[in-house]
């Protein structure tokens, strides 16, 4: 829950060899708050993006469309 998730790769993986259900949700349920926290960083990078608020600057979330990239196509020489 604290980590930074399974990237779909290794999640379409996990899913495929779990045997009970209470494990498959417990999985799914984690993968879809770290999906609603990177959409979150993602939508408040697009805010900052605006004209009206590049005094902000980035700060934390400047790097949100990296994460989003890795958690969807994984990380290289992650196996």
């Amino acid at each position: 829950a604290e980590s930074d998730g399974l990237c779909l790769p290794h999640l379409r993986l996990a899913l495929m060899r779990v045997r009970d259900k209470p494990t498959f949700r417990l999985l799914v349920t984690a993968e879809h708050d770290t999906f609603s926290r990177l959409l979150g960083d993602l939508d408040e990078m697009i805010h900052r993006h605006h004209y009206q608020c590049l005094e902000e600057g980035l700060g934390e979330v400047g790097d949100a469309w990296i994460h989003a990239i890795a958690q969807i196509a994984g990380k290289e020489g992650l196996s």
